[in-house]
């Protein structure tokens, strides 16, 4: 399949962007992200820079001030098909590196799904239990505790920040999320999450997590095998995923997911700015 970072970001245009948030002086150049109801540097971004290298330090000095304005954390994200010399001039003022991650995309062809299933065949345990659910069961303690504790993080407010974000989301039209919970023995051990947006011919899958004690018995392979199953039934050409370059991108390789480019997210240091392990925690595949 012929995917690139430029299909990514077409996924993310067909996100209606927030009402009543003045963005159009940077519409032309940028596409951004602002939620109402959160401060988390994640989820409020930059996602696509469009303007020469000349132009580059006063958009940047721009955006930056516009959501300071806002009282707003946010993160600014860079690919290939960014200006080349961006993520230099957001280190120059002072945005350090806080993610690492590649853009993997899986085909949801029969051929592709096939040799998936021979793969995942080889991992799977068969005791583990995938449960669906949209977010109603992500409000319970049980399930925000084994997510902080999968990416070994006693505060759970990023995760009670991602929920919020995603039903404003939802309200304004910008996508269906659902949750993927794994069980064993009635037993939280892992947790993901996918996003359709209507119209799109990919599914965002977007973030996952095990509790460490249950890493590499197969309950990553089972979350990701029962999403791209819903994503087939449901006609979808493709599955993306942005993946840690350490952590999940050798596992979807495996699998046959293919390496579609790159993104990495660049934070600011600013007073309340939470730590750049606690910003790669909301979409990232663990």
């Amino acid at each position: 399949m012929d995917f690139s970072a430029d299909d990514l970001f077409n996924f993310y245009d067909k996100i209606p962007t927030l009402e009543n948030v003045d963005t159009r002086v940077f519409l032309d150049k940028i596409t951004i992200y602002l939620s109402h109801v959160v401060d988390n540097a994640y989820i409020n971004g930059v996602y696509r820079t469009k303007c020469s290298d000349e132009e580059l330090d006063e958009l940047i000095d721009q955006v930056t001030e516009f959501y300071h304005s806002k009282n707003k954390q946010f993160h600014w994200s860079v690919t290939e098909k960014d200006p080349s010399i961006l993520s230099q001039k957001l280190q120059e003022r002072g945005f350090k590196e806080a993610v690492d991650a590649k853009i993997m995309v899986f085909e949801l062809s029969d051929e592709k799904i096939k040799q998936f299933k021979d793969t995942f065949s080889q991992f799977v345990n068969p005791k583990i239990e995938i449960r669906r659910d949209r977010y109603k069961t992500m409000y319970s303690n049980e399930v925000i505790e084994m997510i902080a504790t999968g990416f070994n993080d006693p505060n759970t407010d990023i995760v009670r920040d991602t929920t919020k974000q995603q039903e404003e989301s939802e309200k304004l039209g910008g996508g269906i999320f659902h949750q993927y919970i794994a069980y064993l023995k009635k037993t939280i051990i892992g947790w993901g999450a996918l996003m359709e947006v209507e119209g799109a011919e990919l599914n965002m899958l977007s973030g996952a997590v095990t509790l460490e004690e249950h890493r590499k018995k197969g309950v990553y392979s089972a979350i990701l095998a029962k999403r791209i199953e819903v994503s087939k039934k449901q006609g979808k050409k493709a599955v993306v995923i942005t993946a840690d370059v350490n952590t999940s991108a050798p596992i979807l390789e495996r699998y046959g997911f293919e390496n579609a480019g790159t993104i990495k997210e660049f934070v600011i240091n600013q007073a309340k700015k939470r730590s750049e392990s606690k910003i790669k925690q909301t979409n990232r595949e663990y």
